[in-house]
């Protein structure tokens, strides 16, 4: 899928923020670096506005198929831990924009591609689902997990 502008915009950060996850956040309870690197794939974020304020929420594709893959692979992972990784990571990398001063130019982007949800937003439809399967979503990771099973 392709990136949006306001994406874009903030890749500096995003790269920031997850070096910085990585080196000074994780271990997250079960979630190790390997692990995160995994759901990060699977993870899509959106600008949702809640009360009048707007913020990056993660979005994770498929991640009961990709926790069994990686249970199959024998990396127990917990889903709670899972989603409260993304969700710190979306929290660090919307710190980074704002520290930087980015945030309102980010909110000027994405209005105007109209990528601002409103309120809560539900998990994905089976059509996205399908869709993000297709494009490399968990289906990818059995392959993976299969060779280093042969080692």
């Amino acid at each position: 899928m392709a990136k949006k502008r306001w994406e874009r915009f903030v890749e500096g950060e995003y790269l920031e923020a997850d070096y910085d996850f990585v080196e000074n956040v994780l271990p997250l309870g079960t979630i190790d670096g390997s692990s995160f690197g995994l759901i990060a794939d699977a993870t899509e974020y959106s600008l949702v506005k809640v009360g009048g304020e707007v913020h990056l929420r993660p979005e994770v594709y498929g991640l009961d198929s990709l926790l069994s893959s990686l249970r199959r692979g024998g990396v127990a992972v917990d889903k709670r831990d899972a989603l409260l990784s993304v969700e710190r990571f979306a929290a660090l990398w919307e710190e980074k924009i704002k520290s930087k001063g980015k945030w309102e130019r980010l909110l000027q982007l994405a209005e105007e591609e109209g990528a601002i949800l409103s309120g809560p937003r539900p998990g994905p439809t089976p059509a996205e689902t399908k869709t993000k399967t297709e494009k490399g979503g968990p289906g990818w990771l059995r392959g993976l997990l299969r060779r280093f099973r042969r080692d």
